[in-house]
């Protein structure tokens, strides 16, 4: 689905660091908002304190509904859960396990 994207910022760090990894999903009740909030809100802080972040979006409650999904909010929980099992199967040696 289009909605499910996601944006991802890497600290400057030594060669070889390893860093923790935040994972943002947007507000919005999963009926509206988009994961370009956090580019103002967490993106500083996240880089400063050498942390990385990944910013997702998924399919929102109308979407699902569209699609015939029911519940619909299973659509949107799946997709943040797919999102994350994506973001664990290409870790680098970058990002550390907490």
């Amino acid at each position: 689905h289009e909605r499910q994207a996601m944006d991802v910022w890497l600290p400057r760090t030594e060669k070889g660091s390893r860093v923790p990894l935040v994972v943002e999903i947007h507000g919005g009740g999963w009926r509206n908002g988009t994961r370009y909030a956090a580019r103002q809100m967490l993106v500083p802080p996240c880089l400063r304190a050498k942390v990385a972040l990944a910013s997702i979006s998924y399919r929102l409650i109308a979407d699902a509904r569209a699609e015939g999904i029911d519940p619909p909010v299973s659509a949107c929980v799946g997709d943040a859960v797919s999102a994350i099992r994506f973001l664990k199967s290409k870790k680098s040696n970058r990002i550390t396990k907490h």
